[in-house]
């Protein structure tokens, strides 16, 4: 496998990428198109589910938590309140493992389980200390209680990026009834030009509230995964103290310093070629044709051989931290990228736990 470096000052990214982005890539799409389609994609609307259901889990989580916690405050004089707290002290971490689930399961993010300093001797006492000096027990607390702004905040998105928009889309079958709905002042739209006007302004606005919803459902799951998510363990192999964190070209050029060698095959499978500063890749000799996501995945992966990457990783350096982009987006086009390899696949492999790396040649 060779690397052939870029320019200096290049940017492996190529023209027209920005930090901000309001589309996924897709072979074969328009930056228009793919930002019109987003009510097509499966999980824009687990996104809207997740949004939906914070309302009345947040609701639920503060009043069942503040309902115990007060009441077995008040009741600790008389001793009949600390078994109270001690029992909600063990059962709030349970709700905050479902609602970890759901965070997972609907917003494809990967947040492991929580995590709980052992106790250092036998005995009930000792256990309910170490529960005391865990970070985990208040964490969940704190994302729990959260969960009720969270949830009003998804309440207030929802009304007003898909609820109002879809109210304006429908008013041709509902403009007659009464003197038509009320607008500005003492204005109503109660005729059928009029009612058509508005509902194209709120096909408009739907397309608009598609992506503010998922927005709304990546800051939710952002503020998810910095309460609950355990930091992972650095790897084995650290990334160059040279290379700038977010350049892949700084990346690529590193190990390439000096005279470029030629491609080396391993055993009887074809060699793997990455051209980053004209952005082609060969297997084998033979052009791969590699959308520029998928390509800035094997530059990065090529250029750090060896060194697993985590999907979060993944996300900064690559997506930019694009909030329309899960895990389930990173792994998808890892699989197109293996595909397109074809015998050279196994180069990018899985480490189970934390996320993909190039395999060292």
């Amino acid at each position: 496998m060779i690397i052939r470096p870029s320019a200096v000052g290049q940017s492996v990214e190529g023209p027209g990428m920005n930090e901000f982005q309001w589309y996924e890539d897709s072979p074969g799409k328009t930056p228009l198109r793919s930002f019109l389609d987003a009510p097509l994609r499966p999980q824009a609307w687990a996104n809207i589910l997740y949004l939906a259901l914070s309302f009345p889990l947040g609701l639920t989580y503060f009043v069942v938590l503040v309902t115990v916690i007060a009441t077995g405050g008040g009741m600790a004089i008389t001793l009949v309140g600390i078994p109270m707290l001690v029992g909600a002290m063990y059962a709030w971490p349970y709700l905050a493992e479902a609602d970890r689930l759901l965070t997972n399961g609907l917003l494809g993010s990967s947040i492991p389980p929580l995590r709980f300093s052992s106790p250092e001797r036998a005995g009930a006492w000792a256990h309910i200390k170490s529960r005391l000096a865990s970070p985990a027990t208040w964490l969940s607390l704190l994302h729990l209680l959260l969960r009720f702004p969270q949830g009003v905040m998804a309440l207030v998105a929802l009304s007003v990026f898909l609820l109002a928009p879809l109210a304006l889309v429908a008013l041709p079958s509902y403009y007659w009834i009464g003197d038509g709905p009320m607008v500005v002042g003492d204005r109503h739209i109660d005729t059928l030009p009029l009612a058509l006007l508005a509902s194209a302004g709120g096909a408009a606005l739907l397309a608009v509230g598609f992506h503010a919803l998922n927005f709304c459902a990546f800051l939710s799951r952002r503020m998810t995964e910095v309460v609950l998510a355990v930091p992972t363990p650095p790897g084995p192999f650290p990334a160059p103290a040279a290379a700038a964190p977010h350049d892949v070209t700084a990346d690529a050029a590193e190990p390439l310093a000096g005279e470029q060698p030629p491609p080396t095959p391993v055993g009887d499978a074809p060699a793997i070629s990455v051209d980053v500063a004209m952005r082609l890749v060969t297997v084998g000799g033979e052009p791969v044709d590699l959308t520029r996501r998928e390509f800035d995945l094997l530059a990065l992966f090529a250029a750090n051989p060896g060194r697993p990457f985590s999907r979060d990783e993944l996300l900064d350096r690559v997506w930019k931290g694009d909030y329309d982009v899960t895990d389930r987006t990173i792994d998808t086009h890892v699989q197109r990228l293996r595909k397109k390899l074809g015998e050279q696949a196994d180069a990018i492999q899985t480490v189970w736990g934390v996320g993909y790396r190039f395999r060292e040649r």
